[in-house]
């Protein structure tokens, strides 16, 4: 028979109230930080991507000035 000490849960070394417990909600916004970071990671390069291309009128110039000589477009 487990005798009780008068101690709450988390003091006695084992889990608080509810399921997740105490440490869970660190847990789970850990998880849910990272997994924003990967999605907006990929997002991050390509916005750079084309802002370089965008704002250099040169590079601009240079990327597009193939299309502009083809008679077909």
């Amino acid at each position: 028979m487990h005798q009780h000490s008068g101690l709450a849960g988390d003091e006695r070394g084992e889990a608080g109230p509810g399921p997740v417990g105490r440490q869970g909600w660190r847990t789970i916004l850990a998880v849910l930080l990272i997994v924003v970071g990967c999605v907006l990671a990929p997002l991050a390069g390509v916005a750079v991507w084309a802002r370089n291309q965008v704002t250099n009128t040169d590079r601009y110039v240079r990327t597009v000035a193939q299309l502009a000589s083809d008679p077909a477009i």
